[in-house]
């Protein structure tokens, strides 16, 4: 049995690192493949890491964008819910906020105050308190941050309305 084949039949695969295991199947894939020219077995996987790295990196690395007006949020959030563990919202572009989380009912009010989300919301029998918030979108997330920024941060997934 060769190295690649008791690498892959003992399990001990997958606990090797992303470079070692990048290595194994570059050299597997090239092994089995007939060329003209030699290939150089030493920039062959990291060529291959890299090209891997740049197609994925674009979208991992990307920063949030912003959301600064009122029109920008309402379009975000229209005909949408934005859902987080046991947490389901609807916030209409009127100014309310309706839901439930953890069994109990969610109510409150928002407006859009010097470029920030500010709200007043009630959870069960639990105020809130009035609080603005940064928010921020990256693709079909929300992310609010409390306290105008400086404070702790919930991100919430939007997903369509099903009637």
């Amino acid at each position: 049995m060769n190295r690649r084949e008791s690498l892959l039949s003992s399990g001990t695969g997958l606990r090797c690192n992303w470079a070692m295991l990048m290595v194994v199947l570059t050299k597997t894939v090239l092994t089995n493949l007939q060329f003209k020219r030699p290939i150089n077995m030493t920039h062959s996987p990291i060529r291959l890491f890299t090209l891997f790295l740049s197609l994925t990196a674009s979208s991992a690395f990307a920063e949030p964008k912003l959301i600064t007006t009122s029109n920008e949020f309402i379009e975000r959030v229209t005909d949408k819910n934005l859902t987080r563990p046991f947490i389901t919202l609807t916030v209409s572009s009127d100014g309310e906020i309706r839901g439930k989380g953890a069994l109990s009912k969610i109510t409150g009010a928002w407006l859009w105050e010097d470029g920030y989300f500010c709200r007043d919301l009630r959870w069960g029998r639990r105020d809130l308190k009035y609080n603005c918030q940064r928010v921020t979108s990256d693709g079909n997330q929300l992310t609010f941050t409390s306290d105008r920024g400086a404070g702790d941060s919930a991100s919430f997934t939007l997903r369509p309305i099903k009637d």
